[in-house]
């Protein structure tokens, strides 16, 4: 650190530091040296005084202390109607990425710690717009330069504040920028383009309110088209440029997108990004369903991408009990295309059961999904015919109550004489099977009958020896 104060007509001869905001003076000399042994923003405050007058200044968020492998996250606002870097960040740390997260009135410099940066301009309508400085634009020049990683968002930052340096914009893989058009132009129909991150994505619609004098972009030969706006024109470039840099420039603000249906959400669109960025993230779940069909629970999955993905193990659990492996699905190990799984669990189960995932990576680590209710219990009443028929001389019923009844299942001979109960009690809503067991009984016709509730029903098998 280095002291600039000056006093007249006597000099400064102390001087009090406090790097971390704590109230204790940690350096006396001028110019002290000081080291952070934690990641995190702080305050440098510095009094001096000439022996007779003392003066204090303090800096808020005056340091910055990274990791190798931070990301910086910055907007103008925070969390504004038109600003995405709350979103981004709450992501990041979702999927275990360190983050610096900052609303400084102006960017850090330099950026070159960071592994990506992550800008959210804003929009010009906005009641606190956030304009792209020219010493931010030679902060981000820099970076670049040097073979940074950089997502930047804003409906003014490349084509009206920075419209006129050729020299940035050819950095983000542009020709020419605009600075669009007066009127409010909402996502309506904002198509990702093949070749590219957004490939097969759509957004129909977007929370962000002010939408109006949104970029436009005309790329390089470097630069991708990645998104078109019906009637606005190209708002997105993906680029890859000559100093090793990677960017994606983005006219709206991603984080208020409204989702659709995969791949078109603004969290696989992040997603993307950082997969085009080098920075892996862990198996990421999509969706994970279930659905109970002929007694069987059939388990749906996603994933948008996976890292050393080996295995998916299969839990379930009743209520009020603890989860058991029931199965495992291989892993796809390490891809950035969606993959779909599916697990049948066919124990002929009823009742309400809880299921969940237990993802396994090939070094052991492992993370555990949401779980998920499926109601297994049958929809209607319901009598099966028996099995095998003929028989000789046990056979199998099998019937289904949907909640929960006093049931009666009776077995009569060709002359309506009961010969045998076979169930004589209340059961819980479910399917269940019931023998009958003939062996003194002679070869014939005969007839089971099942009485539940205000069901009832009857059906005939044969006993053959």
């Amino acid at each position: 650190f280095s002291d600039q104060s000056i006093a007249s007509p006597s000099s400064i001869i102390s001087w009090e530091w406090d790097f971390n905001n704590d109230g204790t003076v940690d350096a006396t000399e001028q110019n002290p040296s000081w080291t952070y042994n934690n990641v995190g923003l702080y305050d440098v405050t510095l009094t001096v005084s000439d022996g007779t007058n003392t003066n204090t200044l303090k800096k808020i968020d005056y340091v910055v202390a990274v990791n190798p492998g931070n990301i910086l996250v910055w907007e103008g606002q925070p969390n504004g109607a038109s600003y995405s870097g709350l979103f981004i960040k709450d992501y990041l740390e979702s999927v275990d990425k360190e983050v610096i997260y900052l609303t400084s009135d102006e960017l850090l410099h330099p950026l070159n710690a960071f592994d990506a940066v992550f800008l959210s301009f804003g929009n010009a309508y906005d009641s606190a717009p956030t304009s792209f400085l020219n010493s931010e634009a030679v902060t981000v020049q820099e970076y670049l330069e040097n073979g940074g990683f950089l997502y930047l968002e804003g409906g003014e930052a490349l084509g009206y504040d920075q419209s006129w340096n050729n020299t940035l914009l050819s950095l983000f893989g542009i020709a020419s920028s605009s600075d669009g058009i007066e009127n409010n132009t909402p996502v309506t129909n904002l198509a990702g383009q093949s070749g590219t991150l957004t490939e097969g994505m759509l957004f129909t619609s977007s929370s962000q309110l002010d939408n109006y004098w949104i970029d436009t972009y005309v790329p390089n030969s470097s630069g991708l088209i990645a998104f078109n706006q019906s009637g606005v024109g190209n708002v997105a470039i993906q680029n890859t440029g000559s100093f090793g840099q990677r960017t994606f420039c983005f006219s709206y603000a991603l984080g208020k997108l409204n989702n659709g249906v995969f791949p078109s959400t603004k969290e696989n669109l992040l997603n993307q990004i950082l997969n085009f960025f080098n920075i892996t993230v862990p198996v990421e779940l999509t969706s994970f369903t279930g659905n109970c069909i002929d007694g069987n629970v059939i388990l749906n999955w996603s994933t948008a991408s996976e890292i050393n993905n080996r295995i998916f193990e299969i839990e379930r659990r009743k209520e009020n009990t603890d989860f058991v492996m029931i199965g495992f699905v291989e892993g796809k190990g390490t891809t950035t295309e969606k993959q779909d799984y599916s697990f049948i669990d066919r124990n002929n189960i009823s009742g309400k059961y809880f299921y969940r995932l237990k993802q396994i990576d090939f070094d052991g680590t492992f993370e555990y999904s949401n779980e998920i209710e499926v109601n297994a219990a049958p929809v209607s009443f319901s009598l099966q015919q028996n099995y095998p028929n003929p028989f000789n001389p046990s056979t199998k019923i099998t019937y289904s109550i949907p909640q929960k009844s006093f049931v009666t299942i009776k077995v009569y001979n060709s002359l309506g004489e009961e010969v045998s109960v076979l169930v004589n009690e209340h059961k819980d809503g479910g399917s269940y099977n019931v023998d009958f067991n003939a062996a003194d009984l002679s070869s014939g016709i005969y007839f089971y009958k099942i009485e539940a509730d205000n069901f009832s029903e009857i059906k005939k098998m044969i006993l053959l020896r």
